[in-house]
């Protein structure tokens, strides 16, 4: 539960309450040119702003909890159908009620005249708001593929340096410390002692370091 409240809290900062009050007064006024002004029947028009202001307030928390639910395994599809069938008219009809009320209560206006008025204007609300929801939606998803490719490049790019890393430690593996060691002493002893072999054995020793580090470079290079 501490998550969602999280969510919720982490929904409301200046820019997104400030960008989501412009877009709800543009659909506002777009919508009184359709089927007017939400109060007129109590002679407040101011209601129908009001109204659609405190509903935007309340789809941020709506559309940060749908997503984490969605971030917790619960499916996209069952989390916004339950959003935008359910909740959201729900939201929209129970902020017109109240919001009704509290001006016919303040202002001593009639109830009778817009006594299911309000069940209207909440499914007039949600209508655009669903479609706000559905971008929002759809720009998550987005954003989560990216996320998803990135995870997977990065994974990739560990992957590789993995594989060169290993390559490595194999090449430099096929040279012996103790056979190069033993060779030098060996080599060493026979020069102390003058032996005619000692020679022939440097030889073959560079020989081998040679072919060591050629073995490395092609497996560096690999």
């Amino acid at each position: 539960m501490n998550a969602y409240v999280r969510a919720a809290a982490s929904s409301f900062t200046w820019r997104r309450v400030c960008f989501s009050q412009a877009i709800t007064l543009v659909i506002a006024v777009l919508m009184s040119f359709d089927w007017g002004f939400f109060g007129e029947g109590i002679r407040h028009v101011s209601l129908h702003f009001v109204a659609l202001s405190v509903y935007a307030l309340a789809l941020l928390p709506m559309a940060f909890c749908a997503e984490e639910a969605i971030t917790r395994g619960a499916k996209t599809v069952v989390v916004y159908t339950l959003v935008l069938v359910f909740i959201n008219p729900l939201v929209a009809i129970g902020i017109a009620f109240a919001m009704l009320w509290i001006y016919c209560l303040v202002f001593a206006s009639p109830w009778i005249a817009e006594r299911w008025g309000f069940i209207e204007v909440g499914s007039h609300f949600s209508v655009p708001a669903s479609l706000a929801l559905l971008v929002y939606h759809n720009g998550r998803t987005a954003d989560r593929m990216l996320e998803g490719l990135r995870r997977g490049e990065l994974r990739r790019v560990q992957l590789d340096q993995q594989l060169v890393q290993s390559r490595l430690a194999t090449a430099e593996a096929q040279i012996d410390p103790q056979m190069l060691f033993r060779t030098l002493a060996q080599i060493k002893d026979g020069l102390q002692e003058s032996q005619p072999n000692a020679e022939r054995d440097l030889d073959e020793l560079i020989q081998k370091l040679r072919s060591a580090l050629a073995r490395t470079a092609a497996a560096s290079e690999a």
